[in-house]
């Protein structure tokens, strides 16, 4: 079991005079402001609280004085954090999200490596300033030194999971078996976000989307989009993230459990957004997407027995 900066806790991780001062008054969490608008919310995994670290998130209310919609903070040991990343964004860095874009910096601070990052999508919310991420990373700082606690990571043992590309992925958990085109790996629309990739190389994170291959889908087949997550070491937050749900009978599962949004969670009206979250005892993998429970409990399945070949 890792333990996390401020033991897990986002409250105590930048004080409400520093949230006013970033954000302006009337801030809410993430959490909090995806209730407030019944935007999707399954299940939060945190693969980066296996590696001891902790991401917040903050949205400001409309009208405020900040000069973005939200922010979000990822705190880590230094030493989890891959060598070639250390430095990759100690200057401001803006990447396609969408239809807008996301802005990163990062800081190493007396063994502490922070990021900020905010999205920037155009109308009455300003691209972050590289001045505005420092100042929120100073604020965590100051946090983490005084009241942060001490991280441990979580220990790796021979039963973690060796995170495969979303290639070989998709080869091994015989895809060619439910479609005869097989599916395309990637992002529908966007590229994997920073963080996401952080944590891909540094072993307790992986996400592979992937879609039906419009070229190849024969007529008879319908057009699917789901993704396939793999948290490696991640058992220690099933009872923190997952644990509630329909239990689910997969093999090579330990448990297993569906969460469902009936609605599509806006994906659709007529869809039915489902996740299967899946442990083994020490790892952790997730398959979801719009395409029904029983599709989702397959993919699973044959997830945890590629990942248990390997």
């Amino acid at each position: 079991m890792p333990t996390r900066f401020f033991d897990g806790d986002c409250a105590a991780a930048l004080t409400g005079a520093e949230l006013d001062d970033l954000l302006g008054e009337g801030w809410t969490t993430f959490d909090d402001y995806l209730a407030a608008v019944r935007a999707i919310a399954l299940p939060d995994p945190l693969p980066e609280g296996t590696l001891g670290g902790l991401t917040c998130g903050w949205v400001a209310k409309d009208g405020s004085s900040s000069e973005v919609h939200s922010l979000s903070l990822l705190m880590l040991p230094e030493d989890q954090v891959p060598a070639r990343l250390i430095d990759a964004f100690d200057s401001k860095r803006c990447e396609a999200m969408y239809d807008g874009s996301i802005c990163y910096l990062a800081r190493s601070v007396d063994g502490a490596w922070i990021m900020a990052f905010a999205p920037h999508g155009g109308g009455s919310w300003e691209e972050p300033s590289e001045a505005f991420l420092d100042r929120a990373i100073a604020a965590a700082a100051g946090g983490v030194a005084s009241r942060g606690g001490t991280p441990v990571p979580a220990t790796r043992t021979a039963r973690w999971w060796t995170l495969p590309s979303c290639e070989e992925f998709a080869s091994e958990m015989r895809f060619d078996e439910i479609a005869t085109g097989g599916f395309e790996s990637g992002y529908w629309e966007g590229a994997e976000p920073a963080e996401q990739s952080l944590l891909d190389s540094a072993g307790v994170s992986k996400e592979c989307p992937y879609f039906t291959s419009t070229e190849r889908l024969t007529p008879d087949e319908q057009h699917r989009i789901f993704t396939v997550y793999v948290y490696p070491g991640g058992h220690w937050m099933w009872d923190l993230a997952f644990a509630e749900g329909d239990h689910v009978e997969l093999a090579g599962a330990q448990a297993a459990v569906a969460v469902s949004l009936e609605d599509g969670g806006g994906v659709s009206p007529d869809d039915e957004l489902v996740h299967v979250y899946a442990t083994d005892g020490v790892n952790v993998v997730v398959a979801g997407g719009a395409e029904g429970a029983d599709f989702a409990a397959d993919i699973a399945e044959r997830a945890l027995a590629a990942l248990a070949s390997d």
